[in-house]
């Protein structure tokens, strides 16, 4: 072998053990990432299922919703975890059918149980919107959100998941009205949602909430999808047990009805 050929097999044996050194770093990376996640994901599971145990619940971290908490009742106390049981009819482009809606509360927000007939919906804020255990269709998912988040429950809530809340006006009236006006005038706050995870993402990532200056309870929600907004008009607040909920929720596009919610019956279980 020639002496100049030394150099030149000395070089590329180096860049071997390079090659082959970097690929194992990579392997082993690649590796520690997929077992973190798996890990995280299996935290938060258990989290969900362990409860005020594994997770001591603030909801006076944002002013408006811990308001908010203590005029709608007893169910946010931070040494329970509640379950909402509710029953009404839900009517939906042109269809109407009984609903059952069972919200329970965990250290990150809320759990939901949405049975339809034979169609079971849920949301979790660790698993998202499901349908029968699968992914839901479009129809479904964006029904799954408005009962979810359209919510004055949602608002108190989600504080937990780490949303943000800007008050961006106080003392607000319907724009068309004149100085004679004597009706209600509302603060409204901004939520967006943090979650960027797909099947936990709502459509709309931030929400208006309309509060009532007077009664202290959310008169209307707006949300955007698509560049078109809904509002969800929360009325006919009831008490029932010491908790306050609205009887009838009313959703609307471009002035068009889209879906309505009636309340037949609620109460309360203790989750723990």
């Amino acid at each position: 072998m020639s002496s100049g050929a030394k150099p030149l097999i000395l070089v590329a044996l180096l860049i071997g053990l390079i090659v082959c050194g970097t690929s194992l770093l990579l392997l082993a990376r690649a590796e520690w990432t997929k077992t973190a996640e798996a890990s995280t994901h299996s935290f938060q599971s258990n989290m969900e299922q362990m409860g005020p145990r594994a997770r001591t619940r603030n909801l006076a971290l944002q002013p408006e919703a811990f308001r908010m908490s203590r005029r709608l009742g007893k169910r946010f106390s931070s040494s329970r975890l509640d379950s909402s049981v509710i029953t009404g009819t839900l009517t939906d482009g042109g269809n109407q059918q009984s609903v059952s809606i069972v919200r329970r509360q965990t250290g990150f927000g809320e759990t939901l149980d949405i049975s339809l007939g034979a169609t079971v919906l849920t949301w979790s804020d660790v698993d998202g919107a499901r349908a029968s255990g699968g992914r839901p269709t479009e129809a479904q998912g964006l029904l799954i959100e408005r009962l979810v988040f359209d919510s004055a429950d949602r608002f108190v809530l989600a504080q937990l998941r780490g949303a943000s809340y800007y008050t961006i006006a106080r003392n607000v009236r319907p724009d068309e009205v004149g100085d004679s006006y004597d009706g209600p005038v509302w603060t409204v706050v901004r939520v967006n949602d943090p979650d960027r995870a797909e099947q936990r993402r709502p459509k709309s990532s931030w929400r208006l909430y309309y509060i009532n200056a007077t009664t202290g309870l959310i008169d209307k929600i707006v949300s955007e999808i698509g560049g078109e907004r809904t509002e969800a008009n929360l009325g006919e607040w009831t008490t029932s047990g010491g908790e306050t909920l609205p009887s009838r929720i009313v959703w609307t596009r471009n002035g068009q009805t889209i879906m309505e919610f009636k309340l037949n019956s609620f109460f309360l279980s203790d989750a723990q």
